[in-house]
C-alpha cells in the first residue's frame, strides 16, 4: 500500500510534456547540426552561425525566431505533442515531426531523421537540434 501511494505521489509531480514545453527556448547552434547523406557522400553542418528561439504558448502556436548570417525571419505557426513526438506546422512549410529526445525544465533536444532512394543511391538526411532557456 506505502508503494502505491509513493508511486502516485511521484507520477504527480511529474510535469505533463505539454506544461514542460512551454515558453522561450534558445537554440544551442554549438551542440545542434544537419547532415546529409548521398551514396558515398556526406555532409554535417553544424548550426553554429544560427541564432534561434521557439517560443511555445499554450494555445499551441509557436513562434520560432532566428537569424542566420545577420537575416533576421520570425515565422509564427501551431504544434502538437503527442507519443513522444513536436509536430511543428508552418504556413510556408507545412508540418515537420521531430523525435523529442530529451525535455526537462531547462533542456530541449529535439531530432529528425529520414532516408529514401534517389535515382538508385541512398539518401538520408538528419537534424539535431539542442534548446536551453
Amino acid at each position: 500500500m506505502a508503494f502505491v501511494a509513493a508511486t502516485m505521489l511521484f507520477s504527480s509531480c511529474k510535469k505533463d510534456d505539454s506544461e514542460l514545453i512551454l515558453g522561450t527556448w534558445n537554440l544551442n547552434g554549438e551542440k545542434s547540426y544537419m547532415s546529409w547523406t548521398y551514396g558515398q557522400s556526406s555532409e554535417t553542418e553544424n548550426m553554429s552561425d544560427v541564432k534561434g528561439t521557439f517560443t511555445f504558448k499554450s494555445d499551441g502556436t509557436v513562434v520560432i525566431a532566428s537569424e542566420d548570417e545577420g537575416e533576421p525571419e520570425e515565422v509564427t505557426g501551431s504544434y502538437t505533442l503527442a507519443e513522444g513526438k513536436l509536430t511543428i506546422t508552418e504556413p510556408s512549410e507545412g508540418s515537420q515531426i521531430f523525435n523529442i529526445e530529451k525535455l526537462t525544465k531547462s533542456d530541449l533536444i529535439i531530432g529528425q531523421s529520414e532516408s529514401q532512394v534517389i535515382d538508385g543511391q541512398e539518401y538520408s538526411m538528419a537534424i539535431h537540434m539542442e534548446f536551453t532557456r
